[in-house]
């Protein structure tokens, strides 16, 4: 069988078209690596203090006062079971809401006093779901977090029956002394509030917090699914 052979204009053509592909994608590759350098490097000069004199962790990543006192509570919480679930964190949030120290009104007054310009609403809208309290922003706030190189969250496997409620959080330890540092800024009833409820159940277990949030609060679950996850 005879196979065609283009002509030798064509052949040039098609030789000069994949060289210029490739130098476009060495280009691109360059450009990629350039861009992580420099993101690495604005992250270590921005964790030194070195970026700007007098920004603070939250005006640096444009975290809002929900943000920090929800990372506050998972630095607490990660020092006594690694990694955190996400129900957990979102059983946190919502004690903190409900009981720590009028929280939620005290995180708006901070903010309505805050000089930052990236305000988002304080609170959280919990609504009755399969594990019980449930908010969305939570989700939102934590990949916030993780962009900010402050968390890492770790998904589970991607196909039937992955599940998010199932993601794991792990504080990035390198940054625990500042994030302990600057979430210490938060207002002074927002912080003991938050302390007050890692301290009243932060070494719950998943089950037991879930128990405790059940009866404390039956409105949040009747939606609620058989927890089979733990």
């Amino acid at each position: 069988m005879e196979v065609p052979i283009p002509p030798l204009a064509l052949q040039r053509r098609f030789a000069q078209l994949v060289e210029q592909i490739e130098v476009f994608r060495q280009q691109q590759a360059q450009s990629h690596q350039r861009f992580n350098v420099l993101f690495e490097s604005l992250l270590t000069r921005a964790f030194q203090g070195e970026l700007t004199a007098g920004l603070t962790l939250q005006e640096a990543f444009g975290l809002t006062q929900r943000q920090m006192a929800l990372l506050r509570m998972l630095s607490g919480a990660s020092q006594i079971q690694k990694p955190v679930l996400v129900t957990s964190a979102m059983k946190y949030a919502f004690l903190f809401q409900m009981e720590g120290t009028r929280a939620g009104q005290l995180v708006e007054q901070a903010i309505a006093e805050s000089r930052a310009p990236y305000i988002t609403k304080p609170a959280y809208d919990f609504v009755p779901y399969k594990y019980g309290p449930f908010a969305k922003q939570l989700y939102d706030d934590l990949e916030a977090l993780e962009d900010s190189g402050l968390v890492r969250l770790e998904h589970p496997p991607k196909g039937k029956g992955a599940l998010r409620e199932k993601t794991d959080i792990y504080l990035i330890e390198e940054q625990r002394k500042l994030i302990e540092k600057s979430t210490a800024s938060l207002h002074g009833e927002v912080r003991q509030g938050g302390d007050a409820v890692m301290q009243a159940y932060g070494s719950l277990t998943p089950k037991q917090l879930l128990d405790l949030v059940y009866e404390r609060y039956p409105e949040y679950t009747v939606n609620s699914e058989q927890p089979g996850w733990y």
